[in-house]
């Protein structure tokens, strides 16, 4: 981002912010965009199966922390 465009959003940041917040307000939205890198790594079979197994153990770990 150029030094100019910067300095005239911290000057209006309500001139370049978006006024109906859709995306913003809804959190199926915001999930999937949280998301959007794990399926972009996820794109191959052994990648998928890697990620699924990491799940598995942080689940795990989460689990037996509680307890």
């Amino acid at each position: 981002m150029k030094k100019r465009t910067a300095e005239l959003i911290l000057k209006d940041p309500e001139k370049f912010a978006h006024h109906d917040r859709v995306f913003l307000n809804n959190p199926v939205v915001m999930q999937g965009m949280g998301l959007a890198p794990l399926v972009v790594v996820a794109t191959t079979g052994q990648n998928s199966l890697a990620l699924a197994a990491a799940v598995l153990l942080w689940e795990a770990y989460r689990a037996e922390e509680g307890n």
